[in-house]
């Protein structure tokens, strides 16, 4: 995955971060990925994760990008299920 401009500039320009709330929200992302993008996701991960410690001032910048992609993936989710279930109303009908 490419990390945007804006959150690159912001590791480049931010001042406090704190590994822990960064690693935690990274996991619990992962539980949501498909298994078929778990490794670009693990790739992901440790690409972010190594700019923030490179950047510990981005913590603030990160995790709003990662609540950011945490709430995007809980909506695609939500869209997916209801058009499974949809088609299986739809087969059952």
């Amino acid at each position: 995955m490419v990390v945007s401009s804006g959150l690159q500039k912001y590791f480049d320009t931010s001042k406090k971060w704190k590994k822990d709330d960064t690693q935690a929200k990274l996991d619990a992302i992962a539980s949501q990925i498909d298994p078929a993008f778990a490794a670009s996701f693990d790739c992901f991960k440790t690409r972010i994760l190594g700019i923030v410690e490179e950047t510990p001032e981005a913590n603030t910048m990160v995790l709003g990008e990662l609540n950011e992609l945490d709430e995007n993936l809980k909506t695609s989710r939500r869209k997916h299920n209801l058009k499974k279930a949809v088609a299986i109303m739809d087969n059952v009908s």
